[in-house]
């Protein structure tokens, strides 16, 4: 039954990595176990095909906040590069 549970898990290798590298003391042990490998693999763990947010992030509709703040930040730093960069380019070595 463990085994058919795992298998329907959103990422069964990952999982069953874990499952199958520890020998567990009670069946009490790997079920929390596998609940935090879902609690990280929910909440922490960002994913490429959902934009490298957290599953979380999307569920409670912080995707479009998080990739604005990314936006902006990368605009900024792209603009203070540019502005160093230039001013290299001219002779100014230190420019805030």
């Amino acid at each position: 039954m463990l085994k058919s549970f795992l298998d329907k898990l959103c990422v069964p290798t990952c999982a069953q990595e874990q499952v199958n590298l520890v020998v567990w003391g009670s069946p009490d042990e790997l079920k929390a176990e596998i609940k935090k490998f879902i609690d990280f693999y929910n909440s922490v763990r960002y994913h490429e095909a959902i934009g490298n947010v957290t599953p979380d992030d999307v569920y409670f509709g912080r995707k479009e906040s998080i990739l604005g703040k990314r936006e902006q930040l990368k605009n900024e730093t792209l603009n203070r590069r540019k502005k160093l960069n230039s001013n290299k380019n001219l002779g100014v070595e230190n420019v805030s």
